[in-house]
């Protein structure tokens, strides 16, 4: 990304209690842009999954502050923004899963025997195979005219987003029943999940604390310590729906490249074996969630709101 307004936005920004609704959230997005901006030649060079990690953290950060933040930016030009920004993220995620992938199952192997390992060779490969083809899609898309597109227009983001009707209002009598929003969402997912939930709402219930984590650290500039402890407890909840997630990706890659294979019975027999060990280690982080969100949801942590 060229030098310009987002090249210079500061990464932690401080803002005066009496600024308006705009002016806090425009530093969150400047913010995000300005790590976009720094993740994306390690990204693009493709020797470093921390780039692609980062990119996509900013790019999630932004796609969730458009959102939660409609109102106080115009909602046409935020969705439209969003929607070029998922356009990337679908590129960057194909990546960063199958860097999630080799690292998992590169920690379960570094234990054990050379024939053990050598063994895991076809589904390694089959691993290989797919991390090349995401990194051709993810240089494909960063040297594309749509996204020198869409970097201009995240610069121009950064320095003078388009306001909406209650951009000039406080921020933080403005934000913080957006935060809240955010929470009862949240607390929804939560209820629906019912005593014994599957997989799959576990994943939901993680994508609602992370809106609730990004929405409360735009606020926390202006709100305060309560606001930031807040925002913490979010991430801690984020954090182990984010192990249990991890967990199950692993454990279900691992188990549909045994089901497909005819052959390779020792690379089979560890594939499911691994998978196994994950599936065992997404039920542990499972059971830390709800005491996660209890934390999250003590009404003196939420007094600000």
């Amino acid at each position: 990304m060229t030098r310009g307004a987002a090249a210079a936005a500061p990464d932690v920004v401080v803002i005066d209690d009496g600024v308006s609704a705009e002016a806090a959230v425009r530093a969150a997005l400047a913010a995000s842009i300005r790590r976009l901006a720094r993740a994306e030649p390690v990204a693009a060079a493709g020797q470093d999954p921390e780039g692609v990690r980062r990119m996509r953290v900013a790019t999630r950060r932004l796609r969730s502050d458009l959102r939660s933040f409609a109102g106080v930016l115009d909602p046409g030009w935020a969705e439209s923004l969003r929607r070029e920004l998922r356009w990337l993220a679908r590129a960057l995620g194909s990546v960063r899963e199958v860097d999630v992938l080799q690292a998992r199952i590169d920690r379960r192997l570094e234990p054990m025997s050379s024939v053990e390992i050598s063994s895991a060779e076809p589904f390694g490969s089959a691993l290989a195979r797919e991390a090349e083809a995401a990194a051709e899609v993810l240089r494909v898309t960063l040297g594309s005219a749509r996204y020198v597109a869409l970097r201009g227009r995240l610069e121009q983001a950064a320095s003078e987003p388009r306001p909406g009707p209650v951009a000039d209002a406080p921020a933080t009598s403005t934000l913080a029943p957006r935060v809240h929003r955010r929470l009862r969402a949240l607390r929804r997912e939560v209820r629906a999940a019912g005593p014994d939930p599957g997989d799959a709402r576990l994943h939901l219930i993680r994508i609602r604390a992370k809106r609730v984590r990004y929405a409360a650290e735009v606020l926390a500039p202006v709100g305060g310590s309560d606001v930031a402890r807040f925002a913490l407890a979010a991430k801690r909840m984020q954090g182990v729906l984010g192990a249990h997630q991890d967990a199950v990706a692993v454990a279900a890659w691992l188990g549909s490249w045994a089901d497909g294979q005819i052959g390779h019975d020792e690379a089979v027999r560890l594939a499911r074996r691994l998978a196994a060990v994950e599936r065992e280690e997404g039920r542990a982080a499972a059971g830390r969630w709800r005491p996660a969100w209890r934390g999250l949801n003590d009404p003196a942590l939420r007094s600000w709101m």
